[in-house]
């Protein structure tokens, strides 16, 4: 039985309910109590000057104490308004200043809308944050790759995705699994799971979620049905990103012309139509 390490990273927003968060810890309760999950929660903070300012360390803070008991704290934040790397800056250096006057010291940082490029790396390399879980293939502004490499791996100076032993940010990027979303549609989720996994690495699962999702309680149900049939299929370890990142790097990516094939298909729809 293969053994993989399983994530569940949350980006802890508001989004017009201020209620969320007490949902979402709710829910993890239940995951915590049932499976062990320790996720990762990517608390929202934004700068005064970005509007609406949004610092869920001071609005939230009680709900941000109650969360970290539960796995760890990291730092999420939106530029997709201005991609500057000055604004770029001016966000990591709000976000890691909040969460460091409420008491946390991130090592994770997560973009919102998975806005993330050299800059971004450059930067926080620069504020010391060793962790980042943004590069998710298919997604950003511009997409990130779908050649990214799928596990753990230091990205290239001048070129995020791809990796390099030496010449490389001082970031390690734990990329969420691509395609892996909580959905009622649980066949899709088991197929995007087996394709991550191989036999020749202790293997992560990340999974991204947004806190409001938990709204619904269709959401919680529906990971659940995935994590029992996880823990069915393999060997499971709940970590936190930091946890992961611990694996150090998996290397270069295995080329596969048949994974590539794959990709193209289901970019551009037609693999739906010929499976």
């Amino acid at each position: 039985m293969s053994r993989i390490f399983f994530n569940l990273t949350v980006h802890t927003e508001l989004r017009n309910n201020p209620q969320n968060l007490d949902y979402l810890a709710s829910a993890c309760r239940t995951l915590y109590s049932r499976f062990g999950v320790r996720p990762t929660f990517a608390v929202q903070s934004e700068p005064d000057v970005c509007q609406p300012r949004t610092d869920l360390f001071k609005l939230q803070s009680r709900q941000v104490d109650v969360l970290s008991g539960f796995g760890e704290v990291g730092i999420h934040s939106h530029f997709l308004h201005d991609k500057s790397k000055r604004h770029q800056d001016l966000h990591i250096q709000n976000a890691l200043e909040s969460a460091r006057v409420a008491g946390y010291h991130p090592s994770v940082w997560v973009s919102g809308d998975w806005i993330a490029n050299e800059d971004t790396f450059e930067l926080l390399e620069k504020h010391d944050v060793a962790i980042d879980s943004s590069v998710n293939p298919g997604f950003g502004s511009p997409p990130h790759s779908w050649l990214t490499p799928k596990f753990n791996y230091w990205p290239k100076r001048g070129s995020i995705h791809r990796t390099d032993s030496g010449d490389h940010y001082r970031v390690m990027e734990v990329p969420p699994t691509p395609r892996l979303r909580v959905t009622p549609n649980l066949a899709l989720m088991f197929h995007a799971t087996k394709r991550q996994v191989s036999p020749l690495n202790e293997n992560p699962i990340i999974i991204p979620i947004h806190s409001y999702d938990f709204c619904e309680k269709e959401t919680l149900w529906n990971l659940m049905g995935y994590l029992l049939w996880l823990h069915e299929q393999f060997e499971v370890q709940m970590a936190t990103l930091s946890e992961i990142s611990q694996l150090g790097s998996f290397g270069r990516r295995v080329f596969q012309w048949r994974d590539l094939v794959k990709d193209i298909l289901m970019v551009t729809g037609l693999l739906e139509h010929i499976a």
